[in-house]
């Protein structure tokens, strides 16, 4: 018998051949790890059976300050269980939830209930609908607002809640998916009065990467401005990042919420960030907020443009970036300015900064330390996908092979597996305690920038930290056993553009090649062109930056 998920291409179990003409058997529905499941045997040339989740579709009409309007429609399977709004805060994952029945729901939303679940000043409150068995959960599903037009920095409605010690800004946005979010920021009264409503300070930038890091572009244009010009430059980052530790006494590093930072955030003309703003200001970046919309925004990207759609399009904005780095001609054009909307002179071909850091290689440089780096998946989105998927199944494949392990012994070789930091917890608990000669790096043991310097060669999939290893005339190898599923949304430029080096669809090939390349030397053979992904390549880039913003604030 032969399982089929119906619009998959997955196929379990197993078949039985029987030459009959196709008709329905039987029809049931099961539930499998507290998901509800349709199930229908049919016999068709032997006997299948083709299983889907029951109807579901929920919505929100419309949302105003005080009260949410909603609908949800489900499949009969469900009339036995019981409907719950939950609220979830994001970061501590708590939850309140409030009864509901299936249909149209007008709730008043209790912003004294949802205060008590906020673990921190700035964050996220999720909206679902639960569905229970009993104590099971047996589906649960974010809700959407179909008809709401994505833009990151606006907002639907907006709740204000003032006491004495602060105040408190509830704002309804949805997610690119279109799921219904409220994100919440609170001000106390102390750091309301130390904020300047003015004119911003031309000569006061804040910088920053995602809330949590110190490792990329940002820090280093930041170190950059802080030795070279008399910019007064800050880099703000949560103090229980790993990396605050080495940034910590340094004085022009803010506490992420801190009143310094809610000081700086108020008086800065030039906000910079390799992510969206909303990691680098205290409040919500969007018009009205601070001034906000008087600054000069700066994209400095982290990485190199023209694989995966990212969603940073002009049209997805209301103050889009003023000023959006690249590294090549082609990723200006194919990809920013016809692809994504902005105008070619907001469009700056500068370099990344952290190339700048980057050392060139010397050619004859023999391959002693193997680094293997995997990006994530966007569909692993519980622990339950994760442990039973294909990425893990091959990344531990892989670390486990033998005939890898015994190139370690054979040829002293250190191969080193870095996974991506979504992804560390879980294989993390494979591999701590396992006798195998690759070596597991922990995240917070060292920066991405330093691995990837003391490494000569990569194995890496679809991440971007591959134009490094190029840029510094390293070899890469490409391990793209899920190639189709990857990009199944697009792909924004040909695969041959910006994959430059040997591409590898199997196990089997792709440790032959790492052993061709360590014993046989083979990689010096193969020159790769770099013009595509790089006009410069130099020391130059956080210099071209800088000027790039400052002939802007020369034209304001």
């Amino acid at each position: 018998m032969e399982a089929v998920e119906e619009g998959t291409s997955r196929n379990v179990i197993y078949s039985i051949s029987e030459n009959v003409k196709e008709r329905i058997i039987s029809e049931t529905a099961v539930s499998i790890n507290n998901q509800y499941y349709h199930m229908r045997f049919i016999s068709n040339n032997g006997i299948y059976v083709k299983y889907r989740k029951p109807f579901f579709k929920n919505g929100v009409n419309y949302i105003h300050e005080n009260k949410i309007n909603f609908f949800v429609k489900a499949d009969d399977i469900y009339s036995h269980c019981t409907f719950t709004l939950t609220f979830e805060e994001r970061y501590s994952k708590e939850t309140i939830e409030y009864y509901i029945e299936p249909g149209e729901t007008l709730l008043d939303i209790k912003y004294d209930e949802i205060e008590k679940i906020i673990s921190k000043p700035k964050t996220i409150v999720d909206l679902f609908i639960t569905v229970r068995e009993q104590d099971h959960i047996v589906r649960k599903e974010k809700i959407r607002y179909r008809t709401a037009k994505y833009k990151k920095d606006t907002y639907f409605s907006k709740k204000i809640i003032k006491d004495n010690n602060q105040e408190i800004n509830y704002l309804s946005t949805i997610t690119p998916f279109k799921n219904i979010k409220l994100e919440r920021f609170s001000i106390t009264n102390n750091q309301l009065k130390l904020m300047n409503n003015k004119a911003k300070d031309p000569n006061i930038w804040l910088i920053g990467e995602r809330f949590d890091t110190a490792q990329d572009n940002g820090i280093v244009f930041f170190n950059w401005l802080r030795a070279n010009t008399s910019i007064d430059a800050y880099y703000v980052i949560d103090e229980n990042a790993l990396d605050y530790q080495n940034l910590k006494h340094n004085k022009k590093v803010l506490k992420f919420g801190s009143i310094e930072h809610f000081k700086i955030a108020s008086k800065a003309k030039v906000l910079v960030s390799t992510h969206d703003f909303e990691n680098i200001l205290p409040y919500k970046p969007a018009k009205g907020f601070f001034g906000y919309e008087d600054t000069l925004k700066v994209f400095l990207q982290h990485g190199v443009l023209g694989r995966k759609s990212v969603e940073y399009h002009k049209d997805y904005y209301e103050q889009p970036f003023d000023i959006f780095n690249v590294s090549s001609m082609s990723e200006k054009y194919d990809v920013v300015v016809n692809e994504m909307g902005y105008d070619k002179e907001q469009v700056y071909i500068s370099g990344l900064s952290r190339f700048d850091n980057l050392p060139i290689a010397n050619d004859n440089n023999n391959i002693k330390k193997i680094l293997i780096m995997p990006t994530w998946r966007d569909w692993l989105n519980s622990d339950f996908t994760f442990e039973n998927s294909e990425y893990l199944e091959k990344y531990l494949s892989l670390i486990k092979n033998k005939k890898l392990n015994q190139l370690i012994e054979s040829n002293n070789v250190e191969i080193n597996f870095y996974p991506h930091y979504r992804a560390q917890s879980y294989f993390k608990l494979f591999l701590m305690n396992n006798d195998i000669k690759v070596q597991y790096v922990e995240l917070g043991e060292k920066s991405v920038q330093s691995l990837l310097i003391e490494h000569d060669l990569l194995i890496t999939d679809y991440s971007s930290v591959s134009f490094d290893f190029t840029y510094m005339n390293k070899p890469v190898i490409f391990y793209h056993f899920d190639v189709e599923r990857f990009f199944r949304k697009g792909i924004l430029r040909p695969i041959h553009e910006t994959f430059l080096g040997e591409i590898m669809y199997d196990e089997k090939k792709l440790v032959y090649q790492i052993y061709d390349y360590v014993v046989n030397d083979s990689f010096k053979k193969a020159e790769v062109e770099k013009d595509s992904i790089f006009k410069y390549i130099d020391k130059n880039n956080n210099e071209r930056i800088y000027n790039s913003i400052v002939e802007n604030l020369e034209r304001q």
